[in-house]
Order: structure tokens, then sequence, then C-alpha cells
């Protein structure tokens, strides 16, 4: 009897854990969702909702045409400011597609890494990291590298 009932409190204790670890999968997910999409409607104010204004944010994109970066809140702010006002608005549909999502979730920071590829034909590694503000997931650290941009004797070796 006795390892019956510890049989059923293991279950229970795994069951909620698979739960809650779910749950804040999708938060982190739309967190990101809602980051790029902000992004792409150029919405500052939205954008800007979805970050952690932190001293220790970073932000980075990197391709064979360019590279952009910044360091802190206040950096990355002016930066997409900037980047929102001199790029309009995509036009007509754009289809983010995601996929390889891979996590490590604490209470407090998170951290989320996913394939992306676009209608417009970019495929990206990307990555993000997360802390829990007020009980919001913000992101204070985005990598997106697109090795594809590279010629293949660049590139990494595939596994």
């Amino acid at each position: 009897m006795k390892t019956t009932a510890h049989l059923l409190i293991f279950f229970v204790f795994v069951g909620t854990t698979l739960i809650a670890q779910g749950i804040e999968e999708d938060a982190i997910r739309e967190v990101i969702e809602g980051e790029t999409n902000a992004w792409l409607e150029r919405d500052y104010d939205k954008w800007a909702s979805y970050w952690g204004h932190t001293p220790y944010a970073y932000f980075s994109v990197t391709m064979n045409e360019y590279i952009e970066y910044a360091d802190g809140w206040d950096n990355i702010s002016a930066h997409m400011k900037q980047s929102m006002a001199q790029n309009p608005p995509v036009d007509g549909e754009m289809n983010v597609d995601r996929s390889e999502w891979h996590y490590k979730i604490t209470d407090n920071l998170a951290w989320a890494r996913f394939n992306q590829s676009t209608n417009n034909g970019a495929m990206l590694k990307e990555q993000r990291v997360l802390e829990k503000v007020d009980g919001q997931w913000k992101i204070i650290n985005m990598t997106t590298v697109n090795p594809y941009s590279y010629p293949v004797e660049a590139r990494n070796p595939e596994p």
C-alpha cells in the first residue's frame, strides 16, 4: 500500500511538473512571436513591451551582408527606433515558421533556441534568453544568425 501511495505521489508530481513546463514554454513562445510581429509592424512601443529594459540586455543579428548589435537596453532601444524609422513595415503577409525548439527554464530565467524560416527565403538560427519580471517573461538577449547567407566553404560542416 505504501508503494502505491508513493508511486501515486511521484506521478502526480511528475505530471504537474510537465504541465507547468508546457505552460512556461507556451508563454515564452508567445513573447517571441509577439516581439517578432511587433517588429514586422514597426510598432516600437509594442515591440519594447516584450523586452527587459536592463543594462545587461543584448541584441545581435549576424549575416554575411551585415552585422548589427547593441549592448544594454538604452542602446538597443535607440538602435531599434532608428531601424524602424528607416525600414517601412513589411508589405504583404510575412509568414514566419519556427521549428526545433529547445528550452532550459528555471524559476526566473529561460533560454530558448529554434530555427526560423520566412516566406522571403530567410533560414535563421535563433536564440533568446528571457527573464521573468513581475511574473512576465521579457527578452534580455536576442541572437540571430543566418548561416546560409555565407558561402558554403565558410560554414560549419553539417553534422
